[in-house]
C-alpha cells in the first residue's frame, strides 16, 4: 500500500488469524428428509422449463451498437414480439 503523504510503500502488516476449524453439522431424520424432498422438487423445477434458442440474422450487435436505438428500446420490442408469439 502507497502512503499519501510519503508516497513510500508502508510495511506490511501481519495479524494473526484464528486457526480454521471444520464445521460439524448435526442432521437428524427431519432434516434429511427435508433435503430429499428440496432434491425432488429442484428436478421436477427443472424438468419443467421450457427454454429456446432464436437465431436472428437481421440485426446483429454492430446495428444495436449503431445508436439507431438504445439497448433497453430493443429488448422491450423483442418481449413484445414474444409475449405476442411470434417467435
Amino acid at each position: 500500500m502507497i502512503s499519501e503523504k510519503t508516497a513510500e510503500p508502508r510495511e506490511p502488516t501481519h495479524a494473526q488469524l484464528a486457526s480454521i476449524e471444520p464445521l460439524k453439522f448435526v442432521v437428524n431424520d427431519e432434516i434429511k428428509e427435508t433435503i430429499k424432498q428440496a432434491e425432488v422438487n429442484a428436478k421436477k423445477m427443472i424438468a419443467n422449463v421450457d427454454s429456446c434458442l432464436i437465431h436472428f440474422n437481421e440485426h446483429g450487435s454492430n446495428w444495436l451498437k449503431s445508436g439507431t436505438c438504445s439497448d433497453e428500446t430493443f429488448c422491450d420490442e423483442i418481449e413484445f414480439w414474444k409475449t405476442a408469439q411470434c417467435f
